[in-house]
């Protein structure tokens, strides 16, 4: 985790984050699955607005985890398949400059705060073949990931005795 004291990664974050939209109470995604109640997303997503949308994963991350007490921060890769599985969007895992992070709930469940920013951003870009992400939308995880999403941990960040 050194990584997130170097310059490099502020600078990084600092540059990428200019001009990006910001969570207000206007955005509003559906939560697919169960593992926590709904109503606790709803609060811990009330609790990320002013973070940037297509950034602050680490923050939404610790944001969940301030407010549950439970699961563990962890960074890595997660990529997004298009609809038609033609082409897919997402983070590698590649430290100061590329990583996703969400809380791993135990079981296999996820809870991702992140996951709206990175579909949003995917269905706005565009190659020579047209949009990168088709077919989807921007959704809360909440639970076992779905078939299209591909979540890799990398290195765990927070937990119980994290000091977060």
């Amino acid at each position: 985790m050194d990584w997130m004291k170097s310059p490099d990664y502020t600078t990084a974050l600092g540059t990428m984050s200019k001009c990006e939209p910001v969570l207000t109470q206007m955005h509003r995604y559906p939560v697919v699955g169960r593992a926590i109640p709904v109503k606790d997303v709803n609060v811990i997503w009330r609790k990320c607005r002013g973070l940037m949308l297509y950034w602050d994963c680490i923050e939404k991350a610790r944001v969940a985890w301030r407010y549950l007490r439970v699961g563990r921060v962890v960074v890595g890769s997660l990529m997004v398949r298009s609809g038609n599985n033609t082409s897919a969007y997402g983070h590698h895992f590649n430290p100061p400059f590329e990583l996703h992070a969400w809380l791993d709930l135990g079981g296999g469940n996820i809870l991702d705060m992140g996951l709206p920013g990175v579909i949003a951003k995917g269905l706005k870009l565009r190659d020579k073949e047209g949009p990168i992400l088709i077919k989807r939308r921007s959704i809360i995880l909440n639970g076992q990931p779905l078939d299209w999403l591909h979540y890799e941990e990398a290195e765990e960040i927070g937990g119980e005795d994290a000091q977060i």
